[in-house]
């Protein structure tokens, strides 16, 4: 499958609720870009950047389309990877989607994958796939992994028109799941600093074959050429910087959302993995008593539930899908 492009205009103050959203070009014309992220201590926080462009929301759908002429067909799933990654996350789930007949784009989000431009919070994030929403009348099942959940609840409380229901995979959502580690990659200097070093020595690790083909091909799902892409963008793009972004919202961000969960009222299905080390058993408990009659299922897995047991993502998706009252 090979990823479709799709262009996304998050206009100034973009209102969710709203549809007053100005057409984009399909063509290949340059697009504003926000600005690139420092690392010298700025504070980047607060609203979408004015006059904000998303950069080129790329995606892959399960049932092959390769065309961009087709992306205005009704999709019933819309899967949203967490914090770093890419659509390919889910290159094990969408084939045991298309198996069980539903339609569904993985995206690449903004400074992610074939993505380009700067990454944004988590709001930022979900106004782009609210503006993606727009463009078909029918709204989706929601599936976000780790972070990614985080922006399917801020799409939810702000959008409810365009969500079904929410698959929450290894949820990585409120301040429980904020720790130490996490406020030291946040910190100035140190923060990027760290990250730049660990993104280009694990890289470089990755560019031995035999550990590619074990980590990413065999494990992963990845094809070899899509491996060395992904090698390529830790070691030399700016997934980093997209990195350092997210990690000085992620406060702000969870304090935010905790103000506005008690807006959502569609179904809730959460996948959690018994030896997740990030969405702890604690943060998924805390969760879940913000989202009256969310539905915990738990998997004997770790943090990368798409991997390690897309079987159970899928049955999550398929229950929210007959939940939400289709099929």
């Amino acid at each position: 499958m090979r990823a479709t492009p799709h262009r996304v205009t998050i206009p100034r103050r973009h209102s969710y609720r709203a549809s007053a959203n100005p057409a984009t070009a399909a063509d290949g014309s340059p697009m504003t870009r926000s600005p690139v992220p420092s690392t010298d201590g700025t504070d980047h926080r607060g609203s979408p950047p004015p006059d904000f462009v998303a950069p080129v929301l790329r995606y892959v759908a399960s049932d092959g389309t390769d065309d961009a002429g087709k992306h205005a067909q009704p999709f019933s799933v819309l899967l949203i990877h967490g914090q770093p990654g890419s659509a390919l996350i889910w290159t094990r789930l969408l084939p045991l989607l298309r198996g069980r007949g539903l339609r569904s784009l993985a995206v690449d989000r903004p400074g992610y994958g074939r993505t380009s431009g700067a990454a944004v919070d988590q709001f930022a994030n979900a106004a782009a796939v609210a503006h993606l929403l727009d463009e078909q009348r029918s709204p989706a099942v929601i599936v976000g992994h780790s972070l990614g959940a985080g922006i399917a609840l801020a799409l939810a409380a702000n959008a409810p028109q365009h969500v079904r229901a929410l698959v929450l995979v290894a949820p990585a959502v409120g301040a429980q799941s904020i720790t130490i580690t996490d406020r030291l990659l946040a910190a100035p200097i140190l923060g990027p600093s760290l990250i730049w070093f660990g993104f280009r020595a694990l890289g470089l690790a990755l560019h031995l074959a035999p550990l590619r083909s074990r980590v990413l091909t065999k494990r992963v799902g990845l094809s070899a050429g899509d491996s060395k892409e992904v090698v390529r963008r830790i070691t030399y793009g700016n997934t980093w910087r997209s990195f350092i972004v997210e990690q000085r919202h992620l406060v702000a961000d969870a304090v935010r959302l905790r103000d506005q969960i008690r807006r959502i009222d569609c179904p809730v299905l959460i996948v959690a993995g018994s030896r997740d080390r990030i969405a702890t058993a604690g943060v998924v408990s805390a969760l879940s008593k913000q989202l009256p009659g969310a539905e915990v299922t738990m998997t004997n897995t770790g943090h990368l539930i798409p991997i390690d047991d897309p079987e159970a993502v899928a049955s999550a998706v398929q229950s929210a899908v007959r939940r939400s009252g289709d099929g």
